[in-house]
């Protein structure tokens, strides 16, 4: 949504963030989208989130015979208590064996590569014989490094297998333990899954008296996993804990943000503490991508993303985790359309670009269906709708299409949500270019990426449901 490599060659993938000296840092996999491997990881600054800059490439991939000469894994950059920052990174060799280490860095530009590298390696209790793995890989990749309070111990968290693992289970959260982030001590998982072969990218953090670890997965890895909602099943879900090493548990309902089977718009979520607020922050992939992904052969297709707007991570009472609107968009705004008045038809309000919508949505009757068209007349006779659906009782984004009258074609992609007549529920849009993020009462359900950018006329949908407190802005950053 707000950066890709400026190279139309170079493709954007997994992304990690990092804050220092007035400004964020972007690190990220990058890719020819020629090739399979990511080869270098990408660098650029922001000093808003929004607006960025490239700069020096950080890493390469090494020399032939090196152990990182492969495809180079996510990563993690940190400070240390030298002040120097050091990143963290995986590398994946030709027998398909993955292995972590670093690169030192005096001032977050000039990075040089430890000469101990690769720091930490595949060990018991863990799966170490790649051909033992359904995928045949031995996973040991995408380090979350963070700082035991009570020892001064670093604990990384990292994505593994046990031994005797099934087609659709073993996947691990390995954990290893350091004093100086130089040697490292192995330790037994901090989680073991009967349902997943792979959980990539762990995050870990404590936020409001419990510990929170993210992780992305999906079906692809050889199994349809169900979750809480059947409309999702590619993602970041989290899991928590009172403790960081263990006790780590799934709840009910335990997805962030996701997508349906055979699409992968918005994966890899990670956080980061930013002025005392818990950030949350992903990548999106393009939608020509994601329509066609499965049919073209899966993840080697899924080349080219985008770094996505970020969220504010917040719980409910009972725990539940959510990513939440985060206001970094103020300044980019320009009024286009407000209506304080209720509307209870469809009702066409002009052109429109990229925007930031708000409306109050009351569903009138139990099968109505009230929200917002963007870009109708982008493909001839059509336009996105995004739109809560009583009688379904989802958050539904489609297509729409007629010319005397607007016809709902079945939903792209879904959310479940309870939805009661009578209430009223606050809708916010971000649309940028092909990307869209969705929130409902400021919840992000929806991170969504479509095969063109949604242009053209904008209109409120009803079916039965009375729309009000209208707010369309222009959305207008610089390049």
């Amino acid at each position: 949504m707000f950066f890709q490599p400026s190279n139309p060659r170079r493709a954007l993938w997994d992304t990690w963030l990092f804050p220092a000296q007035d400004q964020f840092h972007l690190f990220y996999l990058q890719r020819d989208q020629r090739d399979i491997a990511c080869t270098v990881v990408g660098h650029a600054v922001s000093d808003d989130l929004v607006h960025w800059r490239e700069v020096k490439d950080a890493l390469a991939v090494g020399k032939r015979g090196a152990w990182d000469d492969g495809s180079l894994m996510t990563g993690m950059t940190l400070q240390h208590t030298d002040s120097r920052y050091y990143l963290f990174y995986g590398a994946m060799d030709d027998d398909g064996v993955q292995r972590i280490g670093t690169a030192i860095s005096d001032d977050l530009i000039k990075w040089h590569k430890h000469a101990n590298n690769p720091l930490i390696v595949p060990a018991a209790p863990y799966e170490t014989n790649p051909r033992a793995a359904p995928n045949d890989e031995t996973a040991w990749r995408d380090p979350c490094i963070i700082r035991d309070s009570a020892s001064g111990d670093y604990l990384a968290y990292f994505c593994a297998r046990v031994p005797g693992g099934s087609h659709s289970g073993g996947g691990a959260i390995a954990v290893s333990r350091s004093r100086d982030l130089l040697h490292w001590e192995v330790l037994p998982p901090a989680f073991v899954s009967d349902n997943y072969v792979c959980l990539e990218v762990p995050d870990v953090f404590f936020l409001d008296g419990r510990w929170y670890m993210l992780f992305s997965t999906g079906h692809s890895f050889g199994a349809y996993y169900e979750t809480a909602d059947p409309h999702i099943s590619n993602g970041t879900f989290y899991l928590v804990s009172d403790n960081p090493l263990s006790g780590w548990h799934a709840p009910a309902d335990n997805i962030l943000v996701g997508s349906r089977a055979g699409r992968l718009d918005a994966y890899v979520g990670r956080s980061m503490e930013y002025n005392g607020t818990r950030l949350f922050y992903h990548h999106m992939v393009l939608g020509e991508d994601n329509l066609s992904w499965q049919r073209r052969g899966g993840y080697r297709h899924l080349v080219r993303g985008s770094f996505g707007s970020v969220k504010q991570l917040g719980t409910t009472s009972d725990g539940h985790l959510q990513a939440r609107y985060y206001d970094t968009l103020s300044a980019c705004q320009r009024p286009l359309f407000h209506r304080a008045e209720t509307v209870t038809e469809t009702t066409f309000l002009g052109a429109q670009q990229d925007v930031i919508a708000q409306l109050t949505i009351t569903p009138q009757r139990e099968n109505a269906v009230g929200g917002l068209l963007l870009g109708y007349g982008c493909l001839p006779r059509q336009g996105l709708l995004i739109t809560l659906n009583a009688a379904r009782q989802r958050l539904d984004v489609g297509l729409v299409e007629g010319e005397q009258t607007l016809r709902r074609a079945p939903a792209l992609q879904s959310r479940s949500i309870s939805i009661k007549p009578g209430a009223a529920y606050h809708l916010r849009v971000v649309a940028r270019a092909q990307f869209l993020d969705i929130y409902v009462d400021d919840v992000l359900l929806l991170a969504f990426t479509w095969g063109r950018a949604p242009h053209g006329q904008c209109a409120l949908f009803s079916e039965g449901s009375a729309i009000a407190n209208v707010k369309i802005d222009a959305l207008v950053i610089a390049d």
